[in-house]
């Protein structure tokens, strides 16, 4: 395996986990603000079934959480950032795939892969963020910007 080769193929690799990870950190995200959303609607019912125990304060704030998780939720679109970022990696890994199991592969038509990948995954970066329109959030993200 020439030196070439081998060094796309582990900047492929990198950029996979890098995708992989805030694939996760955002459905991680996702899932744990709908998680305390419940919870914290179901501590709101209790605080106010037993309002005279607790401050109204307390109770308000309890009330308060899953509209503000919701409102996370839906203005960070953690659910759609994890989406982009799991298909950017695929779509990597699949090309990571293909140059390291491939007889001869020709690096310019795999450098010219990636690049068309990079641009339809930048492009649908708007719809992912909800600047954009069209129904399929798929994308992909240079280190560090998102």
């Amino acid at each position: 395996m020439s030196n070439e080769r081998y060094k796309l193929i582990q900047e492929l690799n990198e950029e996979v986990d890098y995708s992989f990870t805030w694939g996760r950190n955002n459905n991680v995200t996702d899932v744990c603000l709908s998680i305390l959303a419940v919870f914290a609607s179901l501590a709101a019912a209790v605080l106010a079934a037993k309002s005279e125990w607790f401050s109204p304060l307390l109770v308000a704030t309890f009330a308060a959480v899953p509209a503000a998780c919701t409102s996370l939720r839906q203005i960070v679109a953690f659910q759609r950032r994890s989406y982009w970022h799991f298909e950017h990696g695929s779509r990597l890994k699949a090309l990571a795939l293909e140059l390291e199991f491939a007889n001869a592969p020709n690096l310019e038509e795999i450098a010219k892969k990636r690049g068309e990948i990079e641009i339809e995954m930048e492009r649908a970066w708007p719809r992912v963020i909800g600047s954009g329109h069209g129904d399929h959030p798929g994308g992909g993200v240079k280190k560090g910007s998102r």
